[in-house]
């Protein structure tokens, strides 16, 4: 008898087979393909040096084994120096630059040799000024003055702070004052030492003397910089050399400054900059400026560092920056910082290098005995709460600014006691409520002390066909250190020029001005983008127009919204 084949039972089965690897394999899809993580483009991560190997690769790896699976990683990972789109040399900050006039001008002639141009014309405007012929010195210096940026030769200190001197002697004999008394500021901007040349009248020497000493009372410019890796041999300032291997950090008194720089061919370039008081300039070669922003809080150049990551995240609406610092030759990370643009704050992570972490997996993975150094613990990333928190308290950063606001106003304007009813003896109210709009402005002197100037309107008796009290007031005022919350003080005068009504019994307006003093004191919340909502109360007196040993008494109330700028 023939056998029969089980072709039923081996068809079970491999229905069986195929059904289980179509359910398996979704699993073991996502367990080797694990759920892509999140991207933002309000985060970015820079690293640098921008020579090191394989730096993007090594970055992007430490970074994704740095964050939490649920936070977003960013969606651009930049070399720092590409970010910071840096030139191999630049100046920058708040200085104003004075440029060359190439055209030469016919009056220089033929300069001597062994001398530089600004030595030639200086020693004819002293001839001509010896010679006492004040006016045609003062037009050679103005000459010198001109040709400053156009100097391709090293300038000495001596020479820098000799020009403006004689100008200032020439600029008094002339009887021009305060242009004398300009260029003696000019002359103790580069050499505060410079003596008085007793050759010449005594008359002037106390103009001289005395702007010396305001010039050296006046608030410093500060100075900042890295040249390291610089395409310049050497760098001068003021006719004193730089050192163009270490961080920079400066004093300058206000006014105008000489920059000189020595190229491989032994060229000579100039910059000349103005400086006001409180200004800042900063010299940086790219290699410097990008060592500066690695080196972060810890660097001799941390506050700059800040200012300028927070500025240049504020333009790319940034929220988040992740600095990883390379060994420049090594695949592996010296340092992983994290920093917050809109509180100024850096967080310093330590993270395990890639090939630490690979030593230490083929070590577990061939069970050999070998002693390694365990990884140092990572730095758990600061929660919303702490954020918040950091972004609250951060530091101040004290700029100019404008505030357009809604005011109320009320003014006690009775010339003789009031009634019962709160009426003066004519029947105006005692207190008339004004309502209106003032716009503030701050210009910053120095870090907190900002002048403070007030332009506004308001109009009161709107049912009798209104009257107006324009104002202007100029003060200062001075906001502490803090950070959202930014409480500050002031004071200062005000002048109100409008309109008033003598009587309920007349409709003629009559325009009148009252001086006064007031103080206030409000609170500005600050927003990481520079947006400010601005509370104020304050009080004060007028002179009495009818009366100018009395006073009268007045109060306001200010809202507004503006902005730092």
């Amino acid at each position: 008898m023939a056998r029969t084949k089980p072709i039923g039972t081996r068809a079970w089965i491999l229905w069986a087979l195929t059904l289980s690897t179509l359910i398996a394999a979704p699993t073991l899809a996502d367990d080797h393909n694990p759920k892509q993580r999140a991207t933002t483009s309000r985060a970015l991560a820079l690293w640098g040096p921008s020579g090191a190997q394989d730096g993007s690769e090594v970055s992007r790896t430490v970074l994704d084994a740095r964050l939490p699976r649920e936070e977003p990683f960013p969606s651009r990972l930049l070399t720092l120096s590409d970010w910071l789109e840096s030139p191999e040399f630049q100046i920058s900050g708040s200085g104003t630059r004075l440029e060359c006039e190439e055209q030469v001008p016919l009056a220089i002639g033929e300069v001597p040799e062994g001398k530089t141009e600004l030595d030639h014309l200086t020693a004819q405007g002293i001839s001509l000024l010896d010679d006492l012929e004040p006016a045609s010195a003062l037009e050679q210096f103005a000459l010198a003055a001109q040709r400053l940026p156009c100097q391709q030769e090293f300038l000495s200190r001596e020479s820098l702070a000799l020009l403006p001197f004689y100008r200032g002697i020439a600029a008094y004999l002339l009887g021009d004052i305060d242009k004398a008394a300009g260029q003696f500021r000019q002359s103790a901007a580069i050499n505060p030492a410079q003596p008085w040349n007793p050759a010449y009248p005594t008359e002037p020497q106390a103009t001289f003397l005395s702007a010396v000493q305001e010039v050296i009372a006046a608030p410093k410019a500060r100075v900042f910089g890295d040249l390291r890796g610089t395409p310049f041999v050497e760098f001068w300032l003021d006719g004193q050399q730089l050192d163009v291997n270490k961080a920079i950090e400066r004093e300058l008194l206000p006014g105008i400054h000489i920059i000189q720089a020595l190229d491989s061919n032994s060229k000579w370039q100039s910059f000349v900059y103005r400086l006001d008081s409180g200004g800042k300039m900063l010299l940086f070669s790219k290699q410097g400026l990008e060592r500066t922003i690695l080196d972060g809080p810890d660097g001799p150049l941390a506050q700059v560092a800040t200012a300028l990551l927070r500025d240049r995240a504020g333009q790319n609406l940034l929220t988040d920056l992740f600095l990883i610092r390379l060994h420049p030759t090594e695949k592996r990370v010296i340092e992983l910082r994290s920093f917050d643009p809109r509180s100024g704050t850096w967080d310093r992570l330590t993270a395990p290098s890639p090939q630490a972490q690979a030593e230490a997996n083929d070590a577990q993975a061939t069970a050999t005995e070998k002693a390694t150094e365990p990884a140092p613990a990572l730095k758990k990333a600061l929660s919303k709460q702490d954020k918040r928190r950091a972004e609250l308290l951060r530091e101040a950063r004290y700029r100019s600014g404008a505030v357009a606001s809604f005011k109320l106003f009320q003014l006690h304007r009775c010339p003789d006691e009031e009634d019962e009813a709160g009426r003066c003896a004519n029947g105006n109210e005692a207190r008339p409520q004004y309502m209106g709009g003032a716009v503030v402005m701050d210009i910053r002197m120095l870090k907190g002390l900002n002048l403070d100037i007030r332009l506004g309107m308001t109009t009161t008796d709107l049912d009798k066909g209104a009257t107006l009290l324009p104002e202007i007031g100029i003060g200062a005022k001075y906001r502490f250190l803090t950070g959202t919350l930014q409480p500050y003080l002031g004071g200062g005068g005000e002048f109100f020029i409008g309109t008033v009504r003598e009587s309920v019994y007349d409709t003629n307006n009559q325009v009148v001005v009252y001086p006064g003093l007031q103080g206030f004191g409000g609170l500005d919340i600050e927003f990481s983008d520079g947006f400010r909502i601005t509370f104020e109360g304050g009080a004060g007196a007028v002179i009495n127009p009818e009366d100018g040993r009395k006073t009268w008494p007045f109060g306001h109330f200010i809202f507004g919204i503006g902005r730092f700028l």
